[in-house]
């Protein structure tokens, strides 16, 4: 049986990771406002992960970058092409879809994923994770306006989105399996996030994002939401995740997921002046207590020992 500290630990950390990356949008929005390009921003985040992970292990604990090679190819095979397919998938997809069925779809992976686990991981597949699944769709359902009339989908997009649910379910599961080998967490997150990094360079290198920085009109703003966009929305919520992924069910993780459209409605109240319909506002309570029963029913699950 999985230890009661280390589920709440998950619990803590996978809301944690849902919180904070709800703010992507904003800082998005703000960065290309500011002058960058969607390539830059993209690579903002591995690039600074990488760098603050790296040093922060070859300060601690050096050693720790001594791994198999399988693991290392399994790690920066993620970082790398899954990431990159994911990516692709889902900048297609959305050229066929609307944001909001896309989220929907996007969000739904996690009841494959919660099969996957079930068999690969021996992690309860129960009625109590279903229903709080369900809950979190319908929420996220009201929270986005799914339902009204600009909402579409195109056969296409059927496909691509089913690409992007295998390589979400595909990282997820190999960043498990390292870290059951017992990885370093960090050690996990640099390799993983070196890989992306690579891949983004060939396009956007570094040296090319200081340049836009520079050539802004509101270089002051630009820098504050750069930094916001890496502090919170990159480094907090992938040590967050990380962290819950290494206590609990990934599955149970990306659940949490579906607090991170919450975060976004309410910042854009506050930065947008976005209005927040009663409809929206009944989605967020679904969601919410979609959170509470999948605690319920994940607490005292087995895992693998």
């Amino acid at each position: 049986m999985q230890h009661k500290s280390n589920y709440t630990k998950g619990i803590l950390f996978g809301i944690g990771n849902a919180v904070l990356w709800g703010t992507f949008g904003v800082f998005f929005t703000l960065m290309l406002q500011g002058g960058l390009s969607e390539v830059a921003v993209s690579s903002v985040g591995p690039t600074a992960i990488l760098l603050f992970f790296g040093i922060k292990t070859l300060i601690k604990n050096p050693g720790a970058f001594k791994i198999s090679l399988k693991n290392f190819i399994i790690i920066s095979g993620c970082g790398g092409v899954i990431i990159s397919i994911q990516f692709f998938a889902a900048a297609k997809a959305l050229s066929y879809v609307s944001q909001g069925i896309y989220t929907i779809v996007e969000f739904s992976h996690v009841f494959l994923l919660m099969v996957l686990t079930s068999l690969i991981f021996k992690y309860k597949f129960n009625r109590g994770k279903v229903i709080s699944l369900i809950l979190a769709v319908i929420g996220l359902c009201f929270v986005l306006n799914v339902f009204v009339p600009d909402g579409y989908i195109q056969p296409m997009g059927i496909l691509w989105m089913g690409i992007n649910w295998f390589s979400q379910c595909a990282l997820a599961i190999l960043l498990k399996s390292v870290l059951n080998s017992g990885v370093d967490s960090d050690v996990v997150l640099v390799y993983y996030n070196m890989g992306a990094a690579l891949i983004y360079w060939a396009s956007c290198p570094p040296w090319e994002i200081v340049a836009q920085v520079i050539h802004s009109n509101a270089v002051g703003k630009l820098i504050l939401a750069i930094v916001g966009f890496i502090v919170l929305n990159q480094l907090l919520s992938t040590y967050c995740w990380i962290q819950s992924m290494s206590n609990i069910d990934p599955a149970i993780t990306n659940a949490l997921n579906a607090i991170a459209p919450i975060t976004s409605l309410v910042l854009g109240y506050f930065i947008f002046a976005e209005k927040i319909s009663l409809i929206q506002g009944a989605g967020v309570l679904i969601v919410l207590v979609s959170v509470f029963v999948l605690n319920k029913s994940s607490d005292h699950e087995e895992s693998l020992d």
